[in-house]
């Protein structure tokens, strides 16, 4: 059976014992994997198989990502684990002007630096390589900023 909750409702549900296995999408460390670490009942982290990992990557755009050891305590994560992952991506209609994306585009990348104070996990944002793993066509206006601030060939 699979079930749809928010987070705290996984947590707690896993807790009191109503389900045995969790999905979970979000930045590391999150917050919900430390409760659960946390919490009464045994849990361990799971590497995904190669080949589900792969799927992901070609069907829906998935990078290839690791859990890196140490990201969790020991009680709960036994070292590196192969996941699917997903950048943050920030989405801008295609009828938004090439300026006013190239303006957006060019003041996160100047500002990058400010971007754990937002959630940590932004703090892996790299303009020299965020580029590459687009899962849908860049507008022109973020083109437009990555190549003029020299990170886009």
């Amino acid at each position: 059976k699979v079930v749809n909750l928010n987070y705290s409702d996984m947590v707690a549900a896993f807790k009191d014992g109503q389900v045995d296995y969790l999905f979970f999408a979000l930045g590391l460390p999150g917050a919900a994997v430390i409760e659960i670490a946390e919490g009464r009942r045994k849990a361990e982290l799971a590497p995904y198989p190669a080949d589900i990992i792969d799927y992901l990557s070609e069907t829906y755009g998935y990078a290839k990502g690791n859990i890196a050891a140490g990201t969790y305590s020991d009680a709960i994560q036994g070292g590196d684990l192969a996941v699917p992952s997903m950048d943050t991506v920030l989405l801008v209609s295609a009828d938004v002007s090439e300026d006013v994306v190239y303006q957006i585009t060019k003041a996160l990348i100047e500002n990058r630096d400010k971007f754990g104070n937002i959630h940590q996990s932004l703090t892996n944002y790299n303009p020299e390589t965020a580029w590459q793993n687009s899962p849908v066509p860049m507008h022109p206006g973020a083109i437009r900023a990555y190549k003029e601030l020299g990170f886009m060939p």
